[in-house]
């Protein structure tokens, strides 16, 4: 990687064409529930579906509305993720690890940090046993040193691998998920 490449702040955000799709995903959705409520709504199990549906939506809306505000960038120093009400700067030398958290309800990609006063607590049940067995090594080469993860959630992110292969680069000690692709 050249010089220049490491000096510039690079923008992992969504595309708006991105955004727009997951916007037009949404509309779909919306005209599903209308017509397939109202062609439903007869008798108790049309209500029934018709709720399910408007569920349906809402997490969906959920999920659009949080994907248009989510922001991570790369910076010479540092890796910045904002969200709607948040706004972390992790400083590169406390990311020790990128690691593939959990699957559902989506993707999400988990950056390890060491003795960072930001993120959240490792949790201990449903992790996949790869992701708790790599988490588990990393702690034993790093005795004493508190572990806490950033979680990324990967549909909100422009290029999955770019990102990954971004951050092996620019932070050498790096250690890396073999499963997300980049060695």
């Amino acid at each position: 990687m050249s010089d220049t490449s490491k000096n510039q702040t690079l923008d992992f955000s969504l595309t708006m064409m991105q955004k727009v799709l997951y916007a037009l995903l949404l509309a779909a959705l919306s005209a599903l529930v209308v017509l397939g409520g109202s062609l439903a709504a007869r008798g108790a199990w049309g209500t029934v579906v018709f709720i399910l549906l408007a569920m349906l939506l809402g997490l969906v809306t959920f999920f659009v509305s949080s994907g248009w505000m989510y922001r991570l960038k790369l910076t010479q120093r540092a890796v910045i993720i904002e969200s709607r009400q948040e706004r972390f700067e992790i400083p590169f030398d406390r990311v020790g690890m990128v690691v593939r958290g959990s699957i559902f309800p989506y993707p999400i990609y988990w950056l390890v940090l060491r003795n960072a006063k930001q993120g959240r607590e490792v949790p201990t049940k449903r992790v996949d046993p790869t992701t708790s067995s790599l988490i588990a090594a990393y702690q034993s080469r790093n005795p004493g040193k508190t572990l806490t993860i950033m979680p990324i959630p990967a549909p909100f992110v422009r290029s999955r691998q770019e990102l990954v292969r971004t951050l092996k680069d620019r932070i050498p000690p790096l250690v890396v998920d073999e499963r997300l692709g980049v060695k």
